[in-house]
């Protein structure tokens, strides 16, 4: 069960105030415009590590007595230009699994003709290409995150896909939380419908890093799901942190080309 999950999971990552808005500060409509273009021009940043932890918890979040299930991957480049993963390590209550899952995700790879490497292609309501079917509005309240003033959005982003298989096919409903100052997103938190198998609640929860123009990209990502099958009932805390981000080199090359025309007489 909870390896069925956990796979779930991975395939489909403050209080409350009121105060003005600062002088000078953007207008809350541009704001969700301005995180769209700043994904845009952040596009092909990939995360070279993944620290993954996933623990059974009780019904009020306390963690269960196991110490849970780690993964370290790391990403990289392969000749052939495309992104895959590697297992570095695998605790499993502690205990070192590493060799055990490298097997079990070797014979999932060839059941999946070849399609179980790793992607990071995680969700985002700012995706410049998806804008159509997504409604975004402020909810006029203001929130701190990371120390900085942000406007709060609600947003439902309904994608339709032409393939009947296609995962991604569905509904996404949740907030962002973007910087007034500067229109950074620094946080969202969503659940989707339909729910991934087995699992009957899910709040994905997204925090994001920026560290110059066209750096950014998401530092951590934290899942709180409820699955189970009739009457049996589990709840997951699922924790994870990338670093050591590294840029696909087309992206990599056509953000210097276009910086380069920026600086053009």
């Amino acid at each position: 069960m909870r390896h069925l999950l956990l796979i779930a999971l991975i395939c489909n990552a403050i209080a409350l105030i009121t105060v003005p808005v600062p002088a000078g500060a953007e207008s809350a409509d541009s704001l969700w415009a301005e995180a769209v273009s700043l994904m845009d021009a952040s596009a092909g940043w990939v995360p070279g590590n993944i620290y993954m932890h996933m623990q059974e918890v009780d019904k009020h979040g306390e963690p269960k007595e196991d110490r849970g299930h780690e993964v370290w991957t790391r990403l990289y480049l392969r000749e052939d230009g495309e992104v895959d993963s590697e297992m570095v390590k695998v605790l499993d209550n502690g205990e070192d699994v590493t060799e055990k899952e490298r097997a079990r995700a070797e014979e999932e790879e060839e059941d999946d003709d070849g399609g179980g490497r790793m992607t990071m292609e995680s969700y985002s309501p700012f995706d410049p290409e998806h804008q159509d079917g997504l409604a975004a509005s402020p909810t006029g309240q203001e929130e701190i995150v990371d120390g900085r003033l942000c406007a709060v959005f609600e947003f439902v982003d309904e994608r339709k896909s032409e393939d009947e298989d296609d995962d991604n096919d569905g509904t996404v409903i949740g907030k962002a939380w973007i910087e007034y100052e500067t229109g950074i997103p620094l946080k969202i938190e969503y659940t989707t419908d339909p729910l991934p198998k087995r699992v009957k609640k899910m709040i994905t929860t997204v925090h994001y890093e920026y560290q110059g123009p066209g750096e950014w990209y998401a530092k951590s990502m934290s899942i709180r799901a409820t699955g189970g099958i009739l009457f049996i009932k589990k709840h997951f805390h699922m924790n994870m942190a990338f670093s050591e981000f590294w840029r696909l080199p087309d992206e990599a090359d056509s953000s210097a080309a276009s910086a380069d025309a920026g600086t053009s007489p």
